[in-house]
């Protein structure tokens, strides 16, 4: 059976958020260049849960989360807010924002997105690998997204005409300090153009109480990812996530 989201966004856009970020690190350079610092927009976006005179760096979740100047230096990063952030948190979550998944039961469960429930962060190499780091309050024990791994190594997410083919596989988790880990790898192959290239997603997760942190090394192609950034954030991730 199919499960329909709202449709809002074509699942496994290639682009995404690889393409979000890429505007935001130049934006960002722009402004370093003139001797002056940023924050990300915090004017009000329908459904992220920002008011006009808050800034999303004002966000309950700050105490547990990192900031971009915590991401490896080869990858410049910066926060997401608003529309951004739920793109970039539904891609490493797997949860598309718009079209179907087949089977449903492959559909993980949605994760909330307000700033008062999440840090999203991105950085990019300069080969356009992306490193993501969202830290989440979340209401369910991270055995159900286990279990999913488990039961869906292959599933297909379907907008219109477009058909992306995901294969899963759990992998070895991260021997860090966290009451709950999980590690996956997803590779995503669009069926309706089969030369456009497949993106690799490492993703390694890590839950204490209710809070949970993703941490995802994306890329373009087969290849290994950056396995030496990938560790050394996830392991800051989690270590700030349990206040430490």
């Amino acid at each position: 059976m199919k499960h329909s989201v709202g449709r809002r966004r074509r699942p496994g856009h290639t682009t995404s958020p690889a393409a979000v970020v890429a505007a935001a690190v130049v934006a960002v350079g722009v402004v370093a260049a003139a001797g002056c610092s940023s924050d990300t927009d915090g004017s009000p976006r329908a459904g992220d849960g920002s008011s006009g005179s808050r800034s999303p760096s004002t966000g309950a979740m700050d105490r547990y989360a990192l900031s971009p100047t915590d991401f490896p230096s080869s990858y410049p990063a910066v926060r997401l807010s608003g529309a951004p952030a739920a793109e970039a948190m539904a891609d490493v979550t797997g949860r598309p924002l718009a079209g179907q998944v087949d089977p449903e039961t492959c559909l993980p469960q949605q994760v909330p997105s307000g700033v008062d429930d999440a840090v999203v962060l991105v950085g990019q190499s300069a080969a356009q690998a992306n490193l993501t780091v969202i830290t989440v309050r979340v209401s369910v024990a991270l055995a159900e997204l286990s279990a999913q791994v488990a039961r869906c190594a292959t599933y297909t997410v379907i907008d219109g005409p477009a058909r992306s083919a995901v294969r899963m596989e759990a992998l070895p988790p991260s021997p860090v300090a966290s009451d709950a880990t999980l590690a996956y790898r997803r590779t995503l192959r669009s069926s309706t153009a089969p030369s456009a290239p497949v993106q690799t997603m490492t993703t390694l997760v890590a839950q204490n109480a209710d809070i949970r942190v993703y941490v995802e090394y994306r890329s373009v192609g087969s290849g290994p990812p950056d396995g030496a950034a990938l560790d050394e954030l996830f392991t800051a991730a989690v270590s700030r996530a349990r206040g430490r």
